[in-house]
C-alpha cells in the first residue's frame, strides 16, 4: 500500500518525525512524507528520512478572510463565537477605568472591522468572499504522488490546509484526515467533507465532530493522540513519589501558562505573594507557554519572591526554536509538584494522566484572557469542569484551605480521562496503518 502522509503545521513535526508513528506506517507500506517547504531545514535536522516538500503562497488578507468566514459559519458554537468577539470588542469593562473609554475602544475596533461586520450582516457579501477564497485555493496547484490512500494531519483550518485537501483530492484516492490537537476540532479545525475517515482523540472529540460539524459518525475513528503515548505516561507514573496526607513545607505548586497576555513575571510574583499572604509556605514553579515571549519573564523592578521559579521547557534551537522537545523532562516539574494549578491548557489533561492533585484556576481576573472566561468559553473543557473531584479556585485567598483539603482527598479522573483521550492497544501508528488498509479495501 502506498501512503501520502501530509504534515501541515510546525508543531506536528515533533510528534510525527520524532517518534515511531511513521516507522509503524512503513511496515508493509510505502510512505511518502510531505512537509511545508519552510520546514525543510528543521526536518533535515530532526530526521534522516527522505521527505518531500510543497510550497503554497497565499495573501495574508485572503487567509484572514477565510478564517473570518469559518468563524461566521460556526457562529452558533461558543468557541468560534468567542473568536468573533475578540475581533470585534475591546478588553472587558473590568480592565478599564471608565465606560466612556470602553465605548471609545469598542467604536474604534468596530470601525477597523467593517468588513467583518459586513460579512456578518449581508449574505451576498459572505458568498462573494467565499468565491474569492475558492479562486485563491484553485491558484495553488500541488502534485502529490499517486497513492492508495492519503493521510492529512490537520491542526488548523486555514487556506493552506484547504489547498492541500483540494489538491490531494484530485488524486481520486481516499483521504484520512487526522485532527492532531485535543481542542482544535471544537474551535479551529473544520473537517473536510471529502474525507473518507476522520481520526480524533477520544469519545469527546468524536461528539464534537458530529455535533459541531455534522460529520458522519460512521466515518469518525477514535485512535487517541499522536503525542500522548500511553507507555510514556505509564513510565512517568512510576517516578511519582507517594503523596503524604501531611505535606511538609514548602508546598510545591505547578502552574502551566496558556499563552495569556497577562502571564508575566510580575503577575506570577503577585500571585505567589497572594498565596503566602497569611504566612503560608507555597513554592510556585511556572511553565511558560511555548508561544509566550521570553521577555515577559525578564526580571522587572519588582522584588521577586525566592519561592518563584520560571521553568522554560527545553528547546532545541536548531530543530525547533519555539516548541519544546517531547521527552520525559518536559513533565519533570509537573511530576515533582504537590499540587497542579490547572489552567485552560492541554497540560491539565496530562496532569490528570499522571494522577496529580489538581485545583483549577477559575479566577475572574482583569484580563481578556481571564482563566474563568477561557475555561467557560472553550467547549473541550466542559467535562473537566463538570468533574466534581476537581475543585475550582475562585479567589487566591482560598488556596490555603483548598490545598489542605485536596491533600486528604483522592481525586478520581478515570471516567473523564477515558472520555477525553483513547489509547491504542498496540500503537498509534499501527492503528492508523490498519485504518488506512480498511479504507483502501472498502473501495
Amino acid at each position: 500500500m502506498i501512503i501520502n502522509l501530509v504534515i501541515t503545521q510546525e508543531p506536528q513535526i515533533r510528534a510525527w518525525l520524532g517518534t515511531d508513528i511513521i516507522k509503524d506506517l512503513e511496515k508493509n507500506n510505502v510512505v511518502h512524507v510531505w512537509l511545508p517547504k519552510k520546514l525543510e531545514e528543521r526536518a533535515k535536522k530532526l530526521t534522516q528520512r527522505k521527505c518531500h516538500y510543497y510550497d503554497l503562497n497565499f495573501s495574508p488578507y485572503k487567509n484572514q478572510l477565510y478564517i473570518k468566514c469559518i468563524n461566521i459559519d460556526h457562529k452558533k458554537i461558543q468557541s468560534f463565537r468567542n473568536s468573533l468577539k475578540i475581533e470585534l470588542l475591546p478588553e472587558p469593562l473590568v480592565s478599564i477605568s471608565g465606560i466612556h473609554i470602553y465605548i471609545k475602544k469598542a467604536i474604534g475596533k468596530l470601525l477597523r472591522n467593517r468588513e467583518l461586520i459586513t460579512l456578518l450582516i449581508f449574505k451576498a457579501a459572505f458568498q462573494k468572499a467565499l468565491k474569492k477564497i475558492d479562486v485563491e485555493i484553485e491558484k495553488n496547484k500541488l502534485n502529490f504522488f499517486e497513492s492508495d490512500v492519503n493521510i492529512v494531519v490537520s491542526s488548523y483550518s486555514d487556506l493552506s490546509n484547504e489547498a492541500i485537501i483540494n489538491n490531494i483530492s484530485r488524486t481520486q484516492k481516499p483521504i484520512i484526515q487526522v485532527i492532531d490537537n485535543w481542542d482544535n476540532i471544537s474551535s479551529k479545525v473544520c473537517p473536510t467533507k471529502k474525507a473518507e475517515a476522520l481520526v480524533v482523540w477520544g469519545a469527546q472529540t468524536k461528539r464534537h465532530a458530529s455535533e459541531i460539524h455534522n460529520f458522519p459518525l460512521d466515518k469518525i475513528y477514535v485512535l487517541g493522540s499522536s503525542r500522548l503515548a500511553k507507555q510514556t505516561f505509564d513510565n512517568l507514573k512510576k517516578e511519582i513519589p507517594n503523596v503524604e496526607t501531611n505535606i511538609k513545607a514548602p508546598i510545591k505548586l505547578f502552574y502551566a501558562c496558556f499563552g495569556a497576555k497577562h502571564e508575566t513575571i510580575d503577575f506570577f510574583n503577585k500571585l505567589l505573594n497572594d498565596f503566602n499572604l497569611e504566612g503560608s509556605d507555597f513554592q510556585l514553579t511556572v511553565r511558560p507557554h511555548p508561544t509566550t515571549e521570553k521577555n515577559s519573564f525578564v526580571e522587572s523592578n519588582t522584588t521577586l519572591s525566592k519561592m518563584l521559579r520560571i521553568n522554560f521547557p527545553k528547546i532545541d534551537e536548531e530543530i525547533d526554536p519555539i516548541w519544546p522537545t517531547l521527552d520525559g523532562d518536559i513533565y519533570r516539574d509537573l511530576i515533582e509538584a504537590d499540587i497542579v494549578i490547572g489552567t485552560p491548557s492541554t497540560l491539565i489533561l496530562e496532569a490528570m494522566l499522571l494522577n496529580k492533585k489538581i485545583i483549577i484556576d477559575y479566577r475572574r481576573i482583569k484580563s481578556i484572557d481571564s482563566p474563568r472566561k477561557v475555561f467557560r468559553t472553550r467547549k473541550h473543557f466542559l467535562e473537566i469542569l463538570n468533574n466534581k473531584d476537581i475543585p475550582k479556585l475562585r479567589k487566591s485567598s482560598n488556596l490555603v484551605s483548598m490545598a489542605e483539603k485536596i491533600i486528604q482527598f483522592n481525586q478520581n479522573y478515570k471516567e473523564t480521562i477515558d472520555d477525553l483521550v483513547s489509547f491504542p492497544k498496540v500503537s498509534y501508528g499501527f492503528d492508523l496503518s490498519e485504518l488506512a488498509k480498511k479504507i483502501v479495501e472498502s473501495k
